[in-house]
């Protein structure tokens, strides 16, 4: 007599790769709308206290000119001691307009603290538009932050 075994029918793993496109096509639209969110952060300075504004504007990016009571920052970089400029006659700062000039750039973002004087702040300005920047924003913090 002759037993015949009986073959087991071998199953093949089945992944469901159904639910995993779902779940990779709601992750890359999460991260599309993330990304074009279109909000700026701009990193300020630690001993910079910005002015408040209702301006609802978000920051576009640019390059930063960073004024504290101290010192002129370009992008971080230290360029000229405030106590110094003020105390010059001229309008243009010149480290300030070779730093900008060699940087490149149509635009530019400017922020100051709040109690430096305003005629420091119309030197950094005039300096910025005779080194060629067209567009000159004031980053100001915002009153509901």
């Amino acid at each position: 007599m002759v037993r015949r075994m009986k073959r087991r029918k071998v199953e093949i793993p089945y992944l469901n790769l159904i639910s995993l496109m779902d779940m990779f096509t709601i992750l890359v639209i999460f991260l599309l709308f993330q990304a074009s969110s279109g909000e700026e952060m701009i990193s300020i300075a630690k001993d910079v206290i910005l002015p408040i504004s209702t301006a609802s504007q978000p920051p576009r990016r640019a390059l930063t000119v960073t004024v504290t009571p101290n010192e002129i920052l370009v992008d971080g970089t230290r360029v000229a001691e405030t106590p110094a400029v003020l105390q010059e006659k001229e309008v243009v700062i010149s480290s300030l307009r070779t730093r900008i000039s060699a940087a490149g750039g149509k635009k530019v973002t400017i922020l100051g603290d709040r109690t430096i004087p305003f005629a420091l702040l119309k030197k950094v300005m005039v300096t910025c538009t005779e080194s060629g920047i067209e567009q000159i924003s004031l980053a100001v913090l915002s009153r509901e932050t």
